[in-house]
């Protein structure tokens, strides 16, 4: 399960360096036709690089610790759902120990399963020695796509749509 979770983070985490280089490239490309920026450019480029896609504390690192945790946060939720669908508990005025629940969940597995004395990194280093390049960015889409469109079946099947 660990291998598993930190394959889909590292997924995340590549899938935002390529996003972030697709999208900064039009105005970098601005950027170095001024001659005075593409010689700051040339010196700041590293620091650019270290500040967005460091494994450590980069930008994109972030940005995926987030979306994994958004991710389990639905997860849970979905859970939470099909238990009171099943079960007919009436939530009502106890939503927020619900939301408390899903949040404490969600912390406590990615905790467990990424961040505690940054296991992630050893996967890391483990996934960049061994991964397919041409495969490398469909994890993360489908597990994310997927847990949204699970999610939005979930609501329609159990509490339903009224338009």
């Amino acid at each position: 399960m660990q291998r598993t979770w930190n394959y889909i983070f590292y997924s995340t985490w590549k899938l935002h360096n390529r996003a972030s280089d697709i999208l900064t490239a039009p105005i970098l490309y601005l950027i170095t036709k001024v001659p005075l920026f593409r010689e700051n450019w040339k010196k700041g480029e590293k620091e650019y690089n270290k500040f967005i896609k460091s494994r450590n504390l980069g930008f994109n690192v972030s940005l995926s610790f987030s979306w994994m945790l958004t991710t389990t946060s639905i997860l849970y939720s979905i859970l939470f759902l099909y238990v009171c669908y099943f079960f007919q508990i009436e939530v009502g005025e106890n939503v927020h120990y619900y939301f408390i629940a899903v949040v404490a969940l969600s912390i406590l597995t990615n905790e467990l399963l990424l961040w505690r004395n940054d296991i992630y990194l050893k996967y890391f280093d483990e996934f960049d020695r061994t991964n397919k390049k041409s495969l490398i960015y469909l994890p993360a889409v489908l597990f994310h796509l997927g847990v949204i469109v699970f999610a939005v079946l979930s609501i329609y099947w159990t509490v339903g749509f009224s338009l």
